[in-house]
């Protein structure tokens, strides 16, 4: 197998740990969004970002990912990205049972 040329940035945390980081810059393969916003932008931003983050940001921003593949965690944001126009949205629900 051939080597792969990935470019990195290594930093060396106080305790000692390496943390690599390599920035990614293409459309994503797949996007993980755990739930939209909505009704939380009246509850944790003042008004008018409030407005502007539920009416105007939120929208286009998911509307940037409507044909790439999003894995969420639920049925109910599923219904939420579909209503902002994603079209591959897969639900892995968090967790684990029991067989």
């Amino acid at each position: 197998m051939d080597p792969i040329d990935l470019p990195f940035a290594k930093r060396t945390l106080a305790n000692g740990l390496d943390v690599l980081v390599h920035e990614d810059h293409h459309v994503p393969i797949v996007a993980v969004i755990h739930q939209v916003a909505r009704e939380i932008w009246r509850y944790e931003t003042p008004w008018p970002i409030s407005v502007l983050g539920r009416y105007l940001l939120e929208p286009t921003w998911l509307r940037a990912y409507r044909d790439v593949p999003v894995v969420t965690v639920s049925e109910s944001s599923r219904e939420s990205l579909a209503e902002y126009g994603l079209r591959r949205v897969t639900v892995v629900p968090e967790g684990w049972v029991a067989a």
